[in-house]
């Protein structure tokens, strides 16, 4: 705030001083003074929100401690634009991933298996092989309580050979 403060001050005392140039001067100078401006806020504004989806992120995972899945669930959606705006793609990946789990809990596996392959393909976006072998999993979980057998099958083996190329012995032998 008080460099944005400061640069405000230095473009109105830059301003007065040239009140003997012309129009066009002027006009040419206030434009660059808003383009400095508008760069300083860029990067606060982009802290702020990422601080704010962090707040309602957090929130959530009280919520889910208490098995309060509405609530985390409403947290969860605000967070996401905030993190979707700020381009956090590890933060918005697990978003994802807690909306699909507090979905589950309260037997909305439409939308649980939505945000599960929400987070899916974050996680083969950034490379995250274990998030992916894990989100595989959890959709092979509601595929097979939705009685989708062929799906189930297919999701828990991906993830089976992902934990296999990790070494992942918790993740095969849980699956």
């Amino acid at each position: 705030m008080f460099r944005i403060f400061c640069f405000i001050v230095f473009g109105l005392l830059c301003c007065i001083y040239h009140t003997t140039q012309t129009e066009q001067s002027k006009t040419a100078q206030i434009s660059i003074l808003k383009e400095e401006i508008r760069r300083a806020e860029s990067p606060l504004i982009e802290q702020l929100k990422d601080s704010l989806a962090t707040i309602y992120s957090k929130s959530a995972d009280d919520f889910i401690a208490n098995k309060n899945y509405k609530d985390a669930i409403n947290n969860l959606l605000k967070a996401v634009p905030l993190y979707e705006a700020t381009a956090n793609l590890n933060a918005l990946s697990s978003c994802y991933s807690r909306l699909g789990s507090s979905y589950y809990r309260v037997s909305n596996y439409e939308n649980s298996q939505l945000y599960y392959f929400k987070s899916l393909n974050l996680e083969e976006s950034l490379g995250n092989k274990k998030g992916i072998a894990i989100n595989l999993e959890k959709i092979g979980e509601i595929y097979l309580l939705t009685m989708d057998l062929d799906k189930a099958t297919i999701n828990f083996k991906q993830a089976i050979e992902i934990y296999k190329s990790l070494n992942d012995e918790k993740g095969i032998i849980y699956n």
